[in-house]
């Protein structure tokens, strides 16, 4: 449990430091993922996350990709193994985004990366991870505490990440 915890601590300190291409070593070839609960399926495969993560490392302001920035985070895991869920609380901290559209942002074409203009904020999120094997099969946020249509507001599908940037 504790090299599963380990996995997900390392994946987030990615986050934080903008770096896509380490995060995707230390997700599983096949990763199934959501990056908002708002998005209504799974994404799936390594080199669709990696797309996406890049594409939200290109802006949204300071801090972690897509402006966003994890704190306060603990963990739980239960499992084995091979297999082993990992439940992490943070707070995410959604780094305002000046300007309107057009703004500094992902691939040519795709949304601005982080918030719509304006919005900003401390969320509580849960976020689930499986790890098979080393590494994060699978990943699903959850917020705790949000009216989740107020990301949705101007900013469509992927919330604080932004559009999806031609990772389809």
């Amino acid at each position: 449990e504790q090299a599963a915890i380990k996995v997900v601590s390392d994946w987030t300190a990615a986050w934080q430091a903008k770096d896509p291409d380490k995060m995707a070593t230390l997700v599983a070839d096949d990763i199934k993922f959501r990056l908002d609960p708002s998005e209504g399926t799974f994404n799936q495969g390594r080199e669709k996350f990696l797309c996406r993560m890049r594409g939200m490392a290109g802006g949204g302001g300071g801090g972690g990709l897509g402006g966003l920035v994890i704190k306060d985070t603990s963990y739980q895991a239960t499992g084995d193994k091979v297999f082993v869920l990992v439940i992490q609380r943070r707070v995410d901290v959604i780094q305002p985004r000046a300007g309107g559209p057009g703004a500094a942002g992902g691939p040519a074409g795709a949304a601005p990366a982080g918030p719509p203009p304006g919005l900003g904020g401390d969320i509580p999120v849960g976020a689930f991870f499986v790890v098979k094997n080393g590494k994060i099969a699978e990943w699903l946020d959850s917020t705790l505490a949000l009216d989740i249509t107020t990301l949705q507001r101007g900013g469509g599908p992927g919330g604080p990440g932004g559009g999806r940037g031609g990772c389809d």
